[in-house]
């Protein structure tokens, strides 16, 4: 594919959700933005290969505020998430967050989300780039007596769940740094 020369315009538009930090990506020097889950990602500051070496070196910080958030709770929730995926989620212990590809009836992926378990009947999913959880819970509700919504944004606890703050600091630093100053990154185990 040929690259294109000059530069191209985006049109920060209403039919796009901007995340909470979506001003302060501006300020910081964005160049680029990518559509995500129906919002604006922050993509580019600057040269993508010194943005490597410094995700590499040191450690970044990442607006995931594009991510959806779907819960699914209820007496069958254990049950119900568990068909959903092919990890076997009777060994998630509350407060566990696993990668729990979910899949169609033909072994196909559907989404590949993060899982957090909440509570014994109540899970997290963080949705990838798709609709499948808009097009998906209608459906999946009508298989369960589980209550399957948009995930509250704080939902009342401070977990590593990009709904807790919408912000996730990555590199191979990021522990170390985050552990020097009292909190826990982002990263799920």
């Amino acid at each position: 594919m040929d690259a294109v020369g000059g530069s191209t315009t985006l049109y920060f538009g209403p039919w796009y959700r901007r995340s909470p930090y979506f001003e302060a990506t501006i300020r910081a020097g964005c160049t680029a933005f990518d559509i995500y889950n129906h919002t604006y990602l922050p993509a580019y500051y600057g040269d993508p290969v010194e943005e490597y070496w410094h995700l590499l070196e040191h450690v970044t910080l990442w607006d995931v505020g594009v991510e959806r958030v779907i819960e699914v709770s209820g007496p069958d929730a254990l049950a119900f998430t568990n068909l959903l995926t092919c990890r076997d989620l009777t060994r998630c212990a509350v407060g566990q967050g696993k990668y729990a590809p979910l899949l169609s009836a033909e072994g196909g992926i559907i989404n590949d989300p993060v899982l957090l378990r909440v509570a014994a009947d109540r899970f997290w999913l963080c949705l990838a780039d798709s609709d499948a959880g808009r097009a998906g819970r209608a459906r999946w509700a009508m298989r369960s007596s589980c209550k399957i919504r948009p995930a509250a944004a704080n939902c009342g606890t401070r977990s590593w769940h990009p709904a807790s703050g919408t912000r996730s600091a990555r590199s191979p630093r990021a522990r170390r740094a985050a552990s020097r100053r009292g909190s826990s990154t982002t990263t799920p185990t």
